[in-house]
């Protein structure tokens, strides 16, 4: 794991860090300490101090980079299914969670305009304020104003939709909770404060909700002799059921790093996937940086799959980005793309390609799960999936 010690913040982000770290002290003082899901949403989402909410000149890509951001075959790629669907619909919305720096947009609407797919509007639910200025100039300055025009940005998945949802690298956003397992008991992660500074511990005292949830779970490591650290999210439920009552019909696609309940609690993964990044390093420290570093855990696929099949969503598939992106047309849209330019620029995509569906830290390690709502067609352009690992 790299660590963080030689890679300095400037004096801006010090004082940044410094009022909201004063901000989390303050509540734990109120309270003697708060969960490490408070912790989490206080430096991601704090509204004037959060990591996604802050106003910054600077571009994320500093600290991290996605797939839509390495080369437009992948946001192609999940627009040729988008166009099939939404033929197949006679029209309808897409609605994207977490834009992040607008390129899955901008690629995914270029790409259905061009092959003439039904689309009413674009939605992106995005609550960073800056995020939303940076998006905006992107969409702006990258597509034709007619197309710009069917893109509206709101908090809130629209009513009575029909259509397209894509959830790119949002999951893994969303604050969780750590537990530790020892002694055949179960721990909750806190976070406290002494003179000035933050620390974690962990405590036997743990919500009933989060017991509940934790025990509920398959845990392969269960009996084991050493200490077991890990998290669990319990925003699936809640999100989900939010989809399912605002979409009338459609297709959901839910995009991220992740593994099966079996993979995720691994007997070796004793350490949990929870990672830290700042200017593109990556740690495990979550309480150094106060607000300036993304943090992300791995999302739980079982779990999605078990919540969506009980809530009445339908299960359309599970595969690699590797294995979805090669069935949607990836490679074909390469020769297209390389058609016209020049040798060098035909090496750049082709390593791009690569990292797409062949680098395993995003080929193999990122997952696509497909659900529907009241979709009446068969998603015929996507085989082999592998929901029995689930």
């Amino acid at each position: 794991m790299i660590r963080l010690k030689h890679i300095k913040p400037n004096t801006r982000e010090i004082e940044i860090s410094e009022k909201l770290k004063k901000i989390i002290i303050k509540e734990i003082n109120l309270f003697g300490k708060i969960t490490f899901h408070k912790f989490m949403d206080f430096v991601l989402y704090h509204q004037e101090f959060g990591y996604y909410m802050r106003e910054t000149k600077d571009s994320y890509t500093k600290d991290f980079v996605t797939a839509p951001m390495i080369s437009p075959l992948f946001s192609q790629g999940f627009a040729y299914q988008f166009e099939k669907i939404l033929k197949n619909m006679n029209g309808g919305t897409i609605t994207e969670f977490g834009a992040g720096m607008g390129h899955f947009a901008v690629e995914c609407l270029k790409y259905l305009e061009s092959h003439q797919a039904p689309i009413n509007k674009y939605y992106i639910i995005e609550i960073s304020p800056n995020l939303q200025n940076i998006q905006k100039k992107y969409l702006k300055h990258n597509l034709p104003r007619r197309i710009y025009k069917m893109v509206q940005w709101t908090h809130y998945i629209p009513n009575n939709s029909k259509g397209i949802v894509v959830a790119n690298e949002f999951l893994d956003a969303l604050p969780v909770e750590i537990f530790k397992y020892q002694h055949k008991n179960f721990y909750q992660m806190n976070i406290k404060e002494h003179q000035g500074k933050l620390f974690s511990d962990f405590s036997k005292e743990m919500s009933i909700s989060l017991r509940k949830n934790i025990e509920s779970l398959d845990l392969p490591f269960l009996g084991l002799d050493n200490t077991y650290i890990s998290e669990i999210n319990l925003n699936y439920n809640s999100w989900l059921r939010t989809l399912k009552n605002s979409l009338q019909s459609g297709v959901i696609f839910i995009c991220d790093y992740g593994y099966s309940n079996e993979m995720y609690y691994r007997k070796d993964r004793d350490r949990g996937s929870l990672r830290c990044y700042y200017k593109q390093r990556v740690s495990d420290n979550p309480l150094k940086f106060v607000g300036l570093q993304d943090i992300t855990a791995h999302v739980n696929f079982t779990t999605i799959a078990k919540l969506s099949l009980e809530m009445g969503l339908e299960l359309e598939g599970y595969f690699s980005q590797s294995d979805f992106l090669i069935q949607s047309n990836i490679l074909s849209n390469f020769k297209s793309i390389t058609a016209n330019i020049t040798n060098s620029e035909v090496r750049k995509e082709t390593n791009n390609l690569k990292k797409l569906i062949i680098d395993p830290s995003f080929g193999e390690m990122y997952q696509v799960m497909v659900l529907s709502h009241n979709y009446k067609n068969e998603i015929t352009s996507l085989k082999n999936s592998k929901h029995h690992l689930l």
